[in-house]
């Protein structure tokens, strides 16, 4: 079958590539998901798309929404963000204060032992569902430090030349952006299409694969089976 849709998908703090492969497993047939790469072990990559391609969409994830090349949003005819947020922290307190809190003791922690670090945040990002750690043999220590750092002040990058169809999807037992944070990504983007799944954790597309893909389906045509 002709693939039709092409999807680039970009992975939030501490994650890889390989987190969208559950995905990839149960798209339609005519959908080719190129996952970008950090690089945070290893293996940095940033997909093109394809000339012939008819439509051109991003995934992001998380983090995925900040380190996505603001032209490749220029690009895109839809833009999907899962478990995504403007500001990382809560824009109020006590919330604000208690999640500035724990992203510095994150901060603490990753600078004497990075891999537990790395092991609670997944255990936390997975909920109780099964998840497979990537290799913590090699890391790009200074990047995953960076980019935590820049948790802090985490801002959107749009512009007027930004005019992609936008889907906002939110995990409601998300406990890494807790509170529904996609509802401001609405108001953000324009979106008409904003949905909370029930009981998801923040690794939702990844965790539960078939109903993010049953909710793509419903959002846009381009995502049904042929």
């Amino acid at each position: 079958m002709e693939r039709t849709v092409e999807v680039h998908a970009y992975h939030g703090w501490g994650m890889h590539g390989d987190f969208w492969a559950p995905l990839t497993e149960v798209l339609p047939d005519h959908v080719f998901l190129k996952p970008a790469d950090h690089g945070y072990f290893g293996g940095e990559f940033e997909p093109e798309f394809s000339e012939e391609v008819e439509s051109k969409v991003l995934f992001l994830h998380s983090y995925g929404v900040h380190w996505c090349p603001i032209e490749k949003l220029e690009e895109a005819d839809t833009i999907v963000i899962l478990n995504g947020f403007d500001s990382f922290h809560p824009l109020s307190n006590p919330a604000k204060s208690r999640s500035r809190k724990i992203l510095k003791g994150m901060q603490a922690g990753f600078k004497d032992n990075p891999d537990k670090v790395l092991e609670a945040f997944y255990r936390n990002c997975f909920g109780g569902n099964e998840f497979r750690m990537p290799d913590l043999s090699w890391k790009n220590r200074s990047l995953l430090s960076k980019d935590l750092a820049a948790l802090h002040k985490t801002k959107l990058k749009l512009n007027k030349r930004t005019i992609a169809n936008w889907i906002i999807i939110d995990s409601s037992s998300d406990k890494i952006v807790p509170g529904a944070r996609g509802v401001e990504l609405v108001s953000l983007t324009g979106s008409d299409k904003y949905y909370s799944v029930k009981g998801g954790d923040h690794a939702f597309p990844a965790s539960n694969p078939q109903e993010c893909a049953m909710i793509l389906s419903k959002a846009l045509p381009i995502f049904e089976a042929k």
